[in-house]
């Protein structure tokens, strides 16, 4: 089948002079592109601004409130009628108090990062299919648990960082709506939600942070009934332990016999004080011997902080990890990808610097294999690994079936 010639208007029709492609094509060109560029295609034709509003992402911070209110209350403005994606990350109760009363003017709107650190009345916004929510406080249980109810039939991704409520606890009579998510972030905060929270939202990939000091026996025990009520449904699992690896071996993983995709935070230091160094923490293979048995392992992700100062603990040489992949329990893991994050007490300033140092030397201390393979990454990539891993699925298939 001969391939179509993309076609040139040079009068009639649009009058453009733009070549014409399908709309996945003109996809693919916008997708990567950054939402200043989004705004200039916007205005190139018709088609374009449609396809133009799905990708852009507005960010309202404290010093921008005004504005967007301005723009919003346009008469003349088409552009945010049919707006996907809104990030508010507002700390002021009082600027927050003019934003919420325009969240439901978005009819289009489908993913909403609201981050907060005060009392908050979200209406009702059906349609979402993300959510990140944090620090909000509403007024009571029943109006969170009114504001959930109403995105139970599209929500797919959610991030609950601590929520809370000025009165009322769910009960027998209300009980929390039942979610079941591709994914699911929860950031513990000062206290974990309550069991009949929890255990009401079962997802595909979950993301458990444990703050430092900040948790202790009871949150590793709720953990643990969580982990045993997702069971095998549980294929992704990211544990960001903020320097407590070893306090998270305490959790009980046996029920987790489907999961596929493990991430840990904290597991391996880029230490850049003196000259460059990978070490490994002492807490990685204690914790990886309490989940590899349970199931059957495809993909680890192991995130490497990047430190100004030489570990003083009992850290490891990265070269110790061999052994630690080399172990029955881990033979069934094909791909191992090291996430390097840089942080600002590195010089060299960014993820991309400490990954361009990094690397050669985790690439040095834990070669490629036939049957495992290794690769260094930039920063937080979930959705670039979710992607891969869905792509390599079929290969590692085919390979179980010839074992």
């Amino acid at each position: 089948m001969e391939a179509s010639i993309p076609k040139v208007s040079h009068q009639g029709g649009n009058g453009t002079g733009i070549p014409i492609f399908s709309s996945e094509v003109y996809q693919r060109i916008i997708n990567p592109l950054g939402d200043d560029d989004l705004l200039t295609c916007s205005l190139v034709c018709r088609g374009w601004c449609v396809l133009a509003r799905n990708q852009t992402r507005i960010r309202v911070h404290s010093e921008n409130v005004r504005e967007f209110v301005k723009i919003v209350n346009s008469l003349t403005n088409t552009f945010m009628a049919s707006l996907r994606c809104i990030d508010i990350i507002v700390g002021d109760s009082r600027a927050n108090r003019r934003l919420v009363p325009l969240l439901p003017r978005f009819a289009a709107l489908r993913t909403l990062k609201f981050w907060s650190m005060g009392k908050e009345d979200l209406p009702a916004l059906p349609g979402l299919v993300q959510l990140d929510l944090a620090g909000a406080i509403f007024p009571s249980y029943a109006r969170f648990r009114a504001f959930m109810a109403c995105l139970r039939p599209t929500l797919r991704n959610f991030t609950f960082c601590n929520v809370s409520w000025e009165s009322g606890n769910p009960d027998e009579a209300h009980p929390f709506p039942r979610f079941d998510l591709e994914s699911f972030d929860l950031d513990w905060g000062p206290r974990p939600p309550t069991e009949e929270i929890l255990f009401a939202i079962r997802a595909r990939r979950v993301a458990l942070s444990f703050p430092k000091d900040m948790v202790d026996a009871p949150f590793f025990d709720l953990t643990s009934r969580y982990l045993r009520f997702l069971g095998a449904h549980l294929k992704r699992l990211e544990l960001n332990c903020d320097e407590q690896l070893d306090q998270v071996a305490s959790v009980d993983f046996s029920a987790c016999t489907g999961l596929q995709t493990l991430q840990i935070s904290d597991a391996l230091r880029f230490n850049v004080d003196r000259r460059f160094s990978v070490t490994l923490s002492p807490a990685l293979s204690p914790l990886l011997a309490c989940i590899a048995p349970h199931c059957r392992l495809r993909h680890l992700i192991l995130v490497v902080q990047t430190a100004a100062t030489v570990e003083m603990r009992s850290w490891k040489p990265a070269e110790r990890l061999v052994e630690i992949l080399d172990a029955q329990n881990m033979a069934t893991v094909r791909a191992v990808k090291f996430r390097v994050d840089g942080t600002p007490f590195w010089r060299g300033g960014s993820a991309s610097a400490a990954h361009k140092n990094c690397a050669p030397l985790i690439h040095a201390a834990v070669p490629s294999s036939a049957s495992r393979r290794i690769e260094c990454a930039v920063g937080n990539g979930a959705d670039s690994d979710e992607d891969e891993e869905d792509a390599a699925e079929e290969e590692y298939e085919m390979d179980d079936e010839e074992d």
